[in-house]
């Protein structure tokens, strides 16, 4: 794939999403299958954070279970390893 093919859209709530124009299946899978990697040694990494609600009908139901059953200090982010392969 080429590097412009690869997008990158931060959202209002500062969460990305990551597109691949014309990609392949061979192409999307190998992309599906290198973001599971463990954290190691690699190059970037992408912070999560569990503020964001999902978009659904519930996310009222969702906000008022957050405050009753989830920790004061919150849930430490999650870290996601960018892979080798957009790393370049």
């Amino acid at each position: 794939m080429q590097p412009e093919y690869i997008r990158v859209v931060e959202q209002p709530d500062l969460s990305y999403e990551v597109f691949l124009d014309y990609a392949s299946p061979e192409d999307a899978e190998t992309f599906i299958r290198s973001d599971l990697d463990p954290v190691v040694d690699q190059r970037y990494l992408i912070r999560r954070s569990e503020a964001r609600l999902p978009r659904l009908w519930l996310a009222p139901v969702w906000a008022i279970l957050r405050r009753l059953f989830r920790p004061r200090e919150g849930y430490p982010p999650a870290y996601h390893p960018v892979p080798r392969l957009l790393a370049t």
